[in-house]
């Protein structure tokens, strides 16, 4: 490992320390008397702008796959069609304008393209910092102050936007967003929401609990309505300056099925396939089927508990469950439920959800995505599935009792609209 993955490692551990010892450090200095957004936003930029500075690409598949695609998007060409950028991209077009800024400023300022990329993922975890706290203090001013913070510190999603570079991050913050306007207009709900949408896909988990949130179908309908014409615009967009064709774009971004056999159940079945591999035919019928037992299992969550929470609550709830219920995975998934765990104070699952995704996420990155320093121990792929894969299933288990926790128990969402 270089120095400077050492450092970073170093780094991130401090954050861990940091954001599990946020009470005790905090009653240790005393809250301060004013000026808390200065505060929150002056360790969310610190947590993320040492590893920004210092921690290399390496052989970070995103960051290699932003890069193909700027190449191409500054060359004028298709990405959704381009054979180099096949499953580089399975998205809807919204952040391919920054990948391709990112791409030609880096290159005229002699940088590389990683220093310029990782700035929008970072710049949207930290306003996801201020948008918790400004729109939490009104309750308890303290409280939101505490939440803002470990969120500030809290080494997962500083993992994802800062280390890797995968742009979650942004979807979450027009999320949370959407959620903090349910009470103002519908009109402004649907775009944050159409946003969401058109930057990853699976902002739709939340928009079930959008939607039931308002009274009247008008305003319902006015959700959906903006929610599309935002990602007819935005696709139209892209088609007309790239002379692409929805019949292309489409299929590409909507059919996503990756990350199979590396999380949760499906881990498991793919175990069996390695060590009997006469026994494929099982893991084949889980990557055929699989989103069905996913879409199954978090319809039973929507209808037995998720639908009577509060907007925020009820997306918490629906989080959790895709992670403990999901057939595929990335390792950035891990970041999206941290911010609601914050607006709806829960006070014992994020802690311990944590460490775990922590203990699994520091392995992950500084021995195979940062660097593939696990060939050391053992080759690849058998590393991959004997060291890295099972390290993902403390996680995973809390994730499970943290489902069975909230469709158990009688919850509201301390920000209902």
């Amino acid at each position: 490992m270089s120095l400077q993955l050492a450092g970073a490692a170093v780094w991130s551990v401090a954050l861990l320390t940091s954001c599990l010892g946020l009470p005790t450090i905090l009653n240790r200095i005393s809250y301060p008397k004013k000026n808390y957004w200065a505060w929150i936003l002056g360790v969310a930029i610190l947590a993320r702008l040492v590893p920004h500075l210092f921690v290399p690409a390496g052989d970070n598949y995103d960051i290699e796959s932003f890069n193909i695609l700027s190449g191409l998007i500054n060359n004028g060409e298709d990405i959704y069609s381009n054979p180099i950028a096949e499953g580089r991209h399975p998205y809807l077009p919204f952040l391919v304008y920054w990948i391709g800024f990112a791409g030609k400023f880096a290159e005229s300022i002699h940088r590389p393209f990683e220093v310029i990329y990782r700035l929008l993922p970072i710049a949207a975890d930290i306003g996801i910092c201020i948008v918790l706290f400004l729109f939490m203090k009104g309750k308890d001013v303290q409280s939101a102050f505490k939440g803002a913070m470990w969120y500030a510190l809290n080494p997962i999603a500083v993992f994802v936007s800062a280390y890797q570079g995968q742009f979650d991050s942004l979807p979450i913050l027009f999320i949370l967003l959407a959620v903090f306007s349910l009470g103002n207009s519908a009109w402004i709900t649907g775009s944050w929401m159409g946003l969401a949408i058109l930057t990853k896909s699976w902002p739709v988990l939340a928009l079930p609990s959008i939607l039931i949130s308002f009274s009247t179908i008008r305003k319902k309908a006015i959700t959906l309505f903006m929610i599309l014409l935002i990602i007819l615009i935005g696709v139209g967009l892209y088609i007309w300056l790239f002379n692409s064709d929805v019949w292309t774009l489409l299929p590409r971004a909507l059919s996503y099925n990756h990350g199979l056999g590396v999380w949760g159940y499906t881990y498991f079945f793919r175990l069996v396939w390695i060590l009997k591999p006469e026994l494929e035919f099982i893991f084949s019928w889980i990557v055929e089927n699989g989103r069905f037992i996913t879409l199954i299992g978090l319809g039973f969550v929507w209808f037995a508990r998720a639908r009577s929470e509060a907007p925020a609550a009820g997306i918490l709830t629906v989080l959790v469950s895709f992670l403990a219920l999901t057939h595929a995975f990335g390792i950035q998934y891990l970041v999206w439920v941290l911010p609601f765990a914050v607006i709806n104070y829960e006070n014992r699952w994020p802690d311990i959800y944590t460490a775990t995704a922590f203990l699994y996420m520091f392995l992950a990155y500084f021995s195979l995505i940062l660097t593939t320093s696990i060939i050391r121990v053992m080759p690849l792929p058998q590393a991959d599935w004997f060291i890295i894969m099972p390290a993902a299933l403390p996680v995973w288990i809390v994730s499970i009792l943290w489902m069975v926790d909230r469709l158990r128990l009688r919850r509201t969402s301390a920000l209902n609209p």
